[in-house]
């Protein structure tokens, strides 16, 4: 029987069959590829043709017929040759790379096609746009904007066999980037005039070699990443920035800043007096220091005839004749032309303060039936030219009493008859007394102030003293003394009993009353008698 069959293939593909025309039953046959038997054992005959199944090995194929029984060997007539068809030609895929949002894309190639091969596009292993047959020259797919791996399969148009070409290309699509360029320079807030500045532009999606042009007011300056000069007053600084970054959209960016210049002042601190320059003694004046250029952490001193005394906007005390106060200022103002200023001085003049002191006598006295009709006189020492008189009842202001004299003839028991007297020079004081009354027949020992005799020592003192003297009665008799100040303010207080009229009672004060004069009050029901003390401690 005739060997047939065979012929040529793909490689990788399935393989061609060998047959044989006809066999004989019982009857084996075997497949030689050259001398190399094919499968593990002979094939049976069927009487009819045999398939010797798909051959995928190149080569020269027989068959050699065998009869069991006799053991006799017979070579089939003819051959069949199995052969490869070639692959394609591997080429190289170009082309691919990167491109900014938004263009066109980038090209994808074949740097050779052959003629009679056509060539397949495949973008992440599936298959885009239609096949290009080769011509024997480069092959262009065009512009790729989709972003993956594209390959290229090529398929021979007489054999169909395919080839995968050698590589592959990559498409990105690189994000568009804004430059921008910030304008810095060393201080936050202001610049004093006449300072050099260095000026720094720091870049955003500048890329690795950005360019610069410096501009004052628009004109161009430097090349640099920085800047020196001195600027003037609202001087417009910009920076410009050419970026070579990848995708730059659009590739310059500006920055700029407004120069805010101070010009160089001198610090000054000016003090003023509540009271100007003269007062009277014994007043508690306050000194205020206004600044100018004094900075953010001012330092504020008092100096009072040569020795600081305090510090801070405001001082106050109690001056005294020929007081010489001034402020002296460290500024830390930062465009300064000097650190420590002095102020005006104040020359201090201090005028005698005068108290005057008030009696009142009541006729017929302080003791007196109801309905008496009772005149009051206010006999005043040191109460200047035009002293003025208010009179109370019970403390309550009497409406029009007004002069030396005050009469009053509806008394109640114990009613309290008293008089201020106001000096009206610049120095003058007001002073307070008074008169307690009984009413009704009240058994109260008369005491006419003509007969205190009682004196403070030492005055001036330390703020320790002896009241001493004498009521002028012979009864027991009871005494209030109290001590205000200035301002009237009660700082000493205690009762006590004038035996047989007489009293000598030390008093004692707090060494931290200020030094000044004060008001004694020597009160009994029936009198009393204001004495000027002054301390000095």
């Amino acid at each position: 029987f005739a060997v047939t069959g065979g012929g040529s293939f793909c490689p990788m593909g399935l393989g061609v069959h060998v047959l044989l025309s006809g066999s004989v039953a019982t009857f084996t046959y075997q497949l030689y590829n050259g001398t190399t038997p094919i499968g593990s054992s002979p094939t049976i005959g069927t009487g009819l043709a045999l398939d010797f199944g798909t051959q995928t090995i190149p080569g020269v194929y027989t068959v050699v017929a065998k009869d069991p029984l006799t053991s006799c060997t017979s070579n089939m007539t003819s051959t069949a040759t199995v052969s490869l068809y070639p692959l394609p030609t591997p080429h190289t895929v170009s082309g691919g790379g990167s491109y900014c949002a938004g263009d066109t894309g980038v090209h994808v190639g074949l740097t050779l096609a052959d003629g009679g091969v056509k060539y397949q596009l495949y973008v992440g292993g599936v298959a885009t746009g239609s096949t290009i047959n080769g011509a024997g020259t480069p092959l262009d797919f065009g512009l790729k904007t989709v972003a993956d791996t594209y390959t290229v399969v090529a398929t021979d148009l007489t054999t169909t066999c395919t080839n995968m070409m050698i590589g592959k290309a990559t498409v990105k699509i690189n994000a568009l980037l804004t430059p921008s360029v910030t304008v810095s320079y060393p201080y936050h807030d202001t610049i004093c005039a006449g300072t050099p500045i260095t000026f720094t532009a720091t870049p955003v999606n500048g890329g690795t070699a950005p360019t610069y042009v410096w501009q004052v007011n628009g004109v161009n300056k430097g090349t640099t990443n920085s800047y020196t000069y001195v600027p003037a007053n609202a001087d417009k600084v910009a920076a410009i920035l050419k970026s070579n970054a990848v995708c730059p959209s659009p590739d310059t960016a500006i920055g700029s800043v407004i120069m805010p210049i101070i010009p160089i002042s001198s610090p000054v601190v000016t003090i003023s007096s509540d009271h100007g320059d003269t007062v009277c003694g014994g007043n508690l004046i306050t000194y205020t220091a206004t600044t100018k250029f004094g900075g953010s952490a001012e330092k504020l001193t008092w100096v009072l005839n040569g020795t600081a005394v305090d510090s801070g906007a405001t001082y106050s005390y109690i001056p005294k004749q020929g007081d010489i106060i001034y402020n002296t200022m460290f500024s830390n103002y930062r465009c300064r032309d000097t650190n420590r200023v002095f102020s005006n001085n104040i020359f201090m003049t201090v005028d005698s303060v005068i108290i005057p002191s008030v009696t009142v006598m009541a006729d017929p006295g302080a003791n007196i039936a109801t309905g008496t009709k009772v005149t009051f006189t206010a006999v005043a020492v040191d109460g200047g030219d035009a002293p003025l008189y208010q009179w109370y009842v019970n403390k309550v202001a009497v409406s029009g009493a007004t002069t030396t004299v005050f009469t009053k003839s509806n008394l109640s028991n114990l009613d309290s008859v008293s008089v201020m007297v106001q000096r009206t020079d610049a120095c003058g004081k007001a002073t307070f007394n008074g008169i307690k009354m009984h009413v009704g027949g009240v058994s109260v020992l008369q005491v006419s102030a003509s007969a205190i005799d009682i004196n403070v020592l030492p005055n001036p003192n330390k703020g320790e003293f002896m009241v001493k003297g004498s009521f002028g009665v012979s009864d027991d008799v009871a005494v209030t003394l109290e001590l205000t100040n200035m301002l009237g303010q009660v700082v000493y207080k205690n009762n006590v009993t004038a035996q047989g009229g007489n009293i000598e009672e030390r008093i004692k004060i707090s060494n931290t009353l200020a030094n000044g004069m004060y008001l004694l009050n020597v009160r009994s029901e029936a009198a009393s008698k204001v004495f000027h003390v002054v301390i000095e401690q």
